[in-house]
């Protein structure tokens, strides 16, 4: 038996990819707020704008794997914290 496809959503993602960046994006946030640090800060310290953090921690924008290291160092935790957290929400 096959699998089904996935549904391609407006964007051109589908189900899973946007589940899978809105994990991510949970997961980012929260160790943000663990290291109280408000998006433009965390922003600046990384070198984006605000508007692309919004949009990571929104699920609206996969982050690149050297954004997360950067958001997981200036945060205080591990990459694979940040990986593991993401597995956690999408296996909810």
């Amino acid at each position: 038996m096959t699998q089904p496809m996935p549904r391609k959503l407006k964007n051109g993602r589908d189900e899973r990819a946007t589940n899978i960046a809105r994990a991510v994006g949970t997961a980012l946030k929260e160790a943000r707020t663990f290291a109280k640090l408000s998006q433009t800060a965390l922003a600046e310290k990384i070198g984006v704008s605000r508007q692309l953090y919004c949009d990571i921690e929104a699920g609206r924008v996969s982050p690149r794997v050297d954004q997360v290291d950067a958001i997981a160092t200036v945060c205080g935790v591990s990459p694979t914290t940040i990986v593991r957290r993401s597995v956690d929400l999408i296996n909810v």
